[in-house]
């Protein structure tokens, strides 16, 4: 069932705004939601024991991206 409504509620058009807490507000402010993007690295996986996420390394490869 969620698949089926989630089916009626798809994104037709996005608007990318600059990393800004003013612009975001303001686009919170006028009922427009924010989808965030990351980029998951391989020492991602370190978080487990602790639950803190490392900062990856220049030379680290990007596992996957969430969002």
């Amino acid at each position: 069932m969620c698949y089926d409504v989630a089916g009626e509620h798809k994104i037709t058009e996005a608007f990318e705004v600059d990393l800004n807490l003013h612009e975001m507000k303001a686009c919170l402010a006028q009922g427009f939601p924010i989808l965030i993007s990351i980029n998951v690295y391989q020492s991602f996986d370190e978080a487990k024991p602790r639950g803190i996420v490392p900062i990856p390394q220049q030379n680290e490869i990007i596992r996957t991206k969430h969002g």
